[in-house]
């Protein structure tokens, strides 16, 4: 059987990763005698996911190597040496290892830049330059990405996240968590996502905000949650809400929480993919980024930038227009956009059947 090594964010719960390490197993697991392994794994991944995590042996002794869909070749918002370093050690390190070795290595899908750091910088260039085939999911990637120095044929898809719908992976249907909830009936179901950072910013400007605009209209009801696995439930939050009208939702489960964003009607975001699976399911999606550049790109190639706006660079009276002006405003993904996330899974199926 042979060993394919998958890089992506899979040391913690975040959704969108989640959601990546999903797609991707699943169609590595299409080939009997492909085995995936995981180069970093938690224990939400490993026990939820049901993902493997390779060891040290795995990787000097595997055929391949897939960086699946994420945006880890791009340094975050004020990101510190500690954090640029852990990047390089989580993401880059078996990338150089593989190709070092000889083996194929494939990146599929993935934002990248900016970077800052001369020796991440000079790092992807040098596994970009090596790889077997590589797919960026905006056309400001593939700018960074040459800028830096990478020649490399470069396809220009969107983001993977697209091809989840209710024809390949069954969701679509109401949410059961929305169903058992009386409350929720004949009413308009704002999901209002927490930050993971910033917290007090965020629940200054858009919560409160969210709030005054809309907690005392009897025709809204709310869920509140977060993307992660997180032990403290932020009570103080949630009782903020009308409580006749409004529920916590707590985050486990990947593909009930996708069904949860296909199941309410509008969406209050602070990260990037749970905007873009509102935007797949044709919600009304406000996107306040905690990593604005890889999130304004995304509402940018699909034509709907007046929804996001950075949260270090909003204030009140900005949300307070943008729930006027697009709180029933339902996002339609140009066809388009959909197919280029398609052409994804091909070239990771191309890149497979060479093996």
């Amino acid at each position: 059987m042979k060993k394919i090594i998958v890089c992506g964010a899979t040391h913690g719960s975040n959704y969108g990763d989640s959601l990546f390490a999903m797609i991707f197993k699943e169609s590595i697991q299409q080939y009997k005698n492909y085995r995936p392994l995981f180069t970093n794994v938690s224990e939400y991944s490993r026990c939820v996911l049901n993902v493997d995590q390779m060891t040290i042996k795995d990787l000097f002794s595997s055929d391949a190597l897939i960086y699946i869909s994420g945006g880890y070749f791009g340094q975050s918002h004020k990101e510190t040496y500690k954090v640029s370093l852990f990047r390089f050690i989580n993401y880059y390190l078996s990338g150089l290892i593989t190709i070092l070795r000889g083996k194929p290595v494939a990146i599929i899908g993935v934002g990248a830049g900016p970077l800052e750091r001369i020796f991440l910088k000079k790092t992807v260039v040098y596994i970009f330059n090596k790889a077997k085939v590589v797919s960026v999911r905006d056309e400001m990637s593939k700018e960074y990405l040459v800028k830096y120095g990478v020649n490399k044929p470069i396809y220009i898809t969107s983001d993977t996240a697209h091809v989840i719908d209710e024809k390949r992976y069954n969701v679509g249907n109401k949410s059961n968590f929305i169903k058992s909830k009386e409350k929720f009936n004949n009413k308009h179901i704002v999901l209002v996502h927490l930050a993971s950072k910033n917290e007090e910013v965020y629940n200054d400007i858009i919560v409160n905000t969210i709030l005054e605009e809309l907690g005392s209209d009897q025709k809204y009801a709310f869920i509140i949650t977060t993307d992660y696995v997180t032990k403290e439930i932020p009570r103080h939050i949630i009782e903020l809400f009308p409580e006749e009208r409004s529920e916590y939702y707590k985050f486990y489960d990947v593909y009930e929480f996708t069904e949860l964003i296909a199941s309410v009607d509008s969406i209050f975001t602070p990260k990037l993919h749970v905007g873009i699976l509102g935007c797949t399911f044709n919600k009304a999606v406000l996107s306040f980024p905690l990593h604005p550049e890889k999130t304004i790109r995304y509402y940018t190639q699909i034509g709907y930038l007046e929804h996001c706006k950075s949260l270090f660079e909003v204030d009140k009276p900005t949300v307070r227009s943008m729930i006027e002006k697009y709180l029933n405003d339902r996002i339609v993904i140009p066809t388009g956009i959909k197919e280029l996330s398609k052409k994804n899974i091909l070239l990771l199926e191309d890149f497979l059947d060479c093996l």
